[in-house]
């Protein structure tokens, strides 16, 4: 961990924050830390919680909703404090918050994204709250933002944050630098001041943005001992990789690892701060920094359920334009694309749950589009296989071997990146067979 920081910021998933023991384990985790560099928390949810405001949202249009349960789980994290009529008044207030953008929905009869964002953001925000009121209990003065300061785009659902967050984030931490400081994670607000969520691990962007801007570095605490060589799921000797490259993070994130995700390195990488995944309820595990260091290994990544949409009609450049901008414009981010200018044929991959949404995007453009469903991806990621004459080769040579067939195969121009496209049913097969060789 760089030596002589002044700040460490450090995100707790869901995960990490089911009841009381897990605020304690916290408290335990902070204390510590804060004998090296003061502690910059970012909580998320407590674990559950925003499954249930989704389906709350979903019962308000039927005006069936209730907020008793959440309630109820909030107030049994409470239970422990000593003095706990603070923390319950906050926490009531924004229930009560929460009970009347609910209704606005059960009036209206419908729920706008904007709205949806809105509830969402209740579940970080009373976590904020919580963890506060534990930390000032353990004498480990705190200062909570339950309400969100980060200025984004307005993106709902997917929101980006601006630069403009940058200069809050470091007033913030300067005006109040004998505290520890708690920003919910995964929310933020426009410019007018409507509340967005930053979408899939919006939390760890949240904590990888705050040590970009105060040039720090963050740990991620995970319910995982790190980045794995490969799925422990599919492939039970797979083990952590120590140390991995940034980029390489970004494309085991593209390729189906759900550790970590694209969005939340760009920050780090940007300043070049390390982050770290640790796991919250292991300390001995080393778990694994993230930085520009070159990876310590191959990792075998896997993408389980994809599609491949062949559009085989004569193609002009314009054309492939137009598809590439309908991707731009939906934030959408192909597998793999293969193009043959030639021949005027265009293959895309896309995650199995996308393929519907860029099925619409590329009708628009192409009539004659073939669908080749139960297909998967298993990727050989790492910047040390760059130059390896025959490594490729290898790679096909193991699952021929093993009666695998390639459907597809792209290769990046760094090297870093080797993925291969066969049945579904093969994946997990093929995902064994390469660790065993490569990793």
């Amino acid at each position: 961990m760089e030596k002589g920081s002044e700040n460490i910021v450090m995100k707790f998933g869901g995960s990490c924050l089911v009841e009381q023991k897990d605020m304690h384990r916290t408290i335990e985790i902070v204390r510590e830390m804060k004998k090296k560099a003061r502690p910059i928390l970012v909580p998320s949810a407590l674990k559950g919680i925003t499954d249930m405001l989704v389906e709350q949202s979903k019962l308000a249009l039927e005006r069936k909703h209730t907020i008793s349960a959440i309630r109820e789980k909030h107030y049994e994290v409470l239970e422990n404090l000593k003095e706990k009529s603070g923390a319950k008044l906050k926490i009531n207030a924004l229930l009560d918050e929460l009970e009347n953008v609910l209704k606005g929905i059960s009036y209206l009869g419908e729920c706008s994204p904007a709205t949806y964002d809105r509830i969402l953001s209740f579940g970080e925000r009373m976590s904020s709250v919580l963890l506060e009121s534990y930390l000032n209990e353990a004498n480990l003065p705190s200062k909570a933002f339950p309400d969100p300061i980060l200025i984004t785009d307005d993106v709902f659902c997917d929101a980006t944050i601006l630069p403009e967050s940058e200069n809050i984030i470091r007033e913030k931490a300067n005006a109040l630098h004998d505290k520890i400081l708690i920003f919910p994670g995964f929310i933020g607000k426009t410019v007018e001041g409507k509340v967005t969520t930053l979408g899939r691990g919006g939390s760890d962007y949240t904590a990888t943005y705050i040590a970009g801007a105060l040039g720090c570095p963050v740990i991620l605490w995970k319910d995982t001992n790190g980045i794995m060589s490969a799925d422990p799921k599919i492939v039970p000797d797979a083990k952590v990789v120590q140390k991995v490259n940034y980029i390489d993070a970004m494309e085991l994130s593209h390729y189906g690892s759900k550790v970590i995700f694209g969005k939340a390195i760009k920050p780090v990488m940007e300043k070049k701060v390390s982050l770290y995944l640790k796991n919250f309820d292991n300390e001995k595990a080393e778990g694994t920094e993230i930085s520009s260091e070159e990876t310590t290994s191959m990792v075998i990544s896997t993408v389980k359920t994809a599609e491949i949409l062949n559009m085989t009609d004569y193609m002009e450049m314009s054309t492939f334009a137009n598809i590439i901008n309908g991707f731009a414009k939906n934030n959408i981010y192909p597998l793999l694309l293969v193009e043959s200018s030639s021949l005027g044929e265009l293959s895309i991959v896309v995650d199995e749950a996308k393929a519907r949404h860029v099925e619409k995007i590329v009708r628009k453009e192409v009539v004659n589009v073939e669908i080749e469903k139960d297909v998967g991806i298993v990727s050989i990621i790492s910047g040390s296989m760059r130059g390896k004459v025959g490594l490729a080769a290898s790679a096909f040579g193991e699952l021929a071997k093993n009666q695998i067939n390639i459907i597809a195969i792209s290769q990046s121009a760094s090297e870093r990146n080797i993925s291969l496209v066969i049945s579904k049913g093969d994946v997990a097969k093929a995902a064994q067979v390469l660790h065993g060789k490569f990793a």
